[in-house]
């Protein structure tokens, strides 16, 4: 029986993968969903209470394994890894491309990525640098939606390249926190 649930959920979750890649998610309906799914709808309504249910569950997946990975967003470690992962999920697994860089579905990815890692963020931000938690939280703000906002500008472009705007983007962020409270380069 929980096989049964599983797949289920998995062939909804797929087709909503599916019909998000073709048409905006506003424009998605249960009853479409359930189509290509090939599912009813009471069996829809057995396990989701809503069509944001499902985008709710479809990002709890598609960010599982992000939250697996040391934070990398420091200046001590020679390299810099975006802390959420999002976009080398995307790159590992194309399908994810509209579902983080939709921006209909914006609020709902920031809320989840914040419920997920910004606790975690905070605590290594602040224990590296000489901040408040206050501060690493406003980073975190600045960092994850400046960079969705650059990454859906480039998914939309087809010029998504991960690297060059993780790197970029991480250089900005490292050199911000390393120089944090300085003037002219000296502590002060």
């Amino acid at each position: 029986m929980a096989s049964e649930m599983r797949d289920v959920e998995q062939r909804i979750h797929e087709a909503l993968l599916s019909i998000i890649h073709d048409i905006s998610p506003n424009r998605v309906t249960v009853s479409s969903l359930c189509r290509r799914a090939g599912v009813s709808r009471s069996t829809f309504y057995t396990h989701y209470g809503s069509l944001e249910d499902v985008y709710e569950h479809l990002l709890e997946e598609a960010l599982r394994d992000c939250s697996e990975g040391p934070y990398r967003c420091t200046t001590c470690d020679g390299g810099y890894n975006c802390p959420y992962g999002i976009c080398d999920r995307v790159l590992s697994h194309p399908e994810y491309g509209p579902l983080f860089f939709e921006e209909s579905l914006s609020r709902m990815v920031v809320r989840k990525v914040t419920e997920i890692h910004k606790d975690r963020y905070v605590r290594e931000v602040v224990r590296e640098y000489d901040i408040t938690p206050n501060q690493a939280a406003a980073i975190f703000d600045f960092q994850l939606n400046g960079c969705l906002a650059v990454n859906r500008a480039a998914y939309r472009r087809s010029t998504f390249c991960v690297e060059d705007n993780r790197d970029t983007i991480g250089e900005f962020i490292r050199s911000g926190l390393s120089n944090f409270g300085t003037r002219d380069g000296q502590k002060g």
